[in-house]
This record gives structure tokens, C-alpha cells and sequence, in this order.
């Protein structure tokens, strides 16, 4: 996993020098502090009820694939 973290790091500075990946790492610009982690899920070994619930109680999980939606969404429109 380290290898692959170290490969889309220097990948992200060739490619988007002005975006951060911060991985178990903080980071303070003008006071305000971050910290970097990456957080995954197998929601319970694909457990329809984890899934609910995290789709009813976990922001990120909403807002991601309401963005991923809406993307996709917009990409559609302007293709037809």
C-alpha cells in the first residue's frame, strides 16, 4: 500500500502541484489545522442494513454521491 501511496503522490505533484495529499499527516495554513487520512468501508461485508445507514447518517457518504450524481448528471446534459 506505501508503494501505491508514494506512486500517486509524485504522480499528484507532476500533475496537480497545487493540491495536497495528506495521508496520516497534519497540516495548518493560516491557523486552521487538517489532518489527512484516508477512511474506507466494507459496510459490514456488504450488509444492506450498514448501507442504509450509512447512506441516512454519514454526510460524505450523501454529499459524495450526490456530487457524483450531479456530475454525471450535468456531463449527460451537455453531451445531448
Amino acid at each position: 500500500m506505501q508503494d501505491e501511496v508514494e506512486k500517486f503522490q509524485q504522480w499528484l505533484v507532476k500533475a496537480h502541484h497545487n493540491v495536497l495529499f495528506l495521508q496520516d499527516q497534519p497540516l495548518t495554513i493560516d491557523g486552521v489545522h487538517f489532518f489527512g487520512e484516508t477512511m474506507w468501508t466494507d459496510f459490514l461485508d456488504g450488509s444492506e442494513k450498514a448501507m442504509i445507514e450509512a447512506r441516512a447518517q454519514m454526510n460524505d457518504f450523501w454529499l459524495i454521491k450526490m456530487v457524483d450524481y450531479l456530475s454525471h448528471a450535468a456531463l449527460h446534459y451537455k453531451t445531448t
